[in-house]
């Protein structure tokens, strides 16, 4: 499927990088990073551990934490 994206420079750059050492296009490097990405995804939902770490279950409706969320909350800190 073709589409239209903005993509960062860093990771534009990483998939460039990627597709040229496994002799790929720039698009199939994309989607195999993004693939990584939803396994990760995935592995942490069925076992609940990422290198060795215990994740606590999220409720259904919570916001997912992200490292703009944590920086946000920091920053409302007084």
């Amino acid at each position: 499927m073709r589409t239209t994206l903005t993509i960062p420079d860093d990771v534009l750059l990483a998939a460039r990088q990627r597709a040229e050492a496994r002799g790929i296009t720039i698009g199939e490097a994309l989607g195999e990073l993004a693939r990584r990405g939803l396994d990760f995804e995935l592995e942490e939902c069925q076992d609940g551990f990422w290198k060795g770490v215990k994740f606590l279950p999220r409720r259904p409706g919570e916001p997912r934490i992200t490292t703009e969320l944590v920086n946000k909350l920091r920053d409302e800190l007084p």
